[in-house]
């Protein structure tokens, strides 16, 4: 198994702790804090900070599901396709999500506008992430 630190793509022949989802994995980190946040105002960060690893960490497990072979590239659960991702990457993705939540928790202001914008910025983005990889 040859790990590296960057790679375009991250499989289980070739481990890789960042790529270019683990951007993705910043926003969200960063999206669902402000979620919690708008919808549970008086929610604490401590609590915030659980459930985001909560959620996270179970979407990760899911996406592990090939590289510990108990499911194949082709299965979907949940609709969310498991892929050829390797533990690396999802411990990479991890820090990456955290990495947002801080960054997130810098925001004092949350209203609708601004979540509304983020969200269509955070979609936008994901649109143009889920293309460029059809593309190679």
């Amino acid at each position: 198994m040859k790990i590296k630190l960057f790679s375009n793509a991250d499989s289980v022949k070739l481990n890789s702790f960042v790529t270019p989802w683990s951007y993705i994995h910043l926003l969200t980190g960063g999206m669902l804090y402000l979620y919690l946040k708008y919808i549970f105002k008086n929610i604490s960060i401590i609590k915030s900070f659980i459930i985001i690893i909560i959620i996270h960490t179970i979407y990760e497990i899911i996406d592990l599901l090939y590289y510990f072979e108990i499911t194949d590239s082709s299965t979907k659960i949940f609709n969310i396709h498991c892929g050829d991702n390797s533990l690396v990457n999802s411990i990479g993705d991890t820090l990456f999500a955290i990495i947002g939540f801080f960054i997130a928790i810098q925001i004092k202001e949350i209203n609708t506008y601004f979540l509304a914008f983020l969200t269509f910025i955070y979609l936008i983005t994901i649109f143009i992430f889920k293309k460029y990889i059809e593309l190679n």
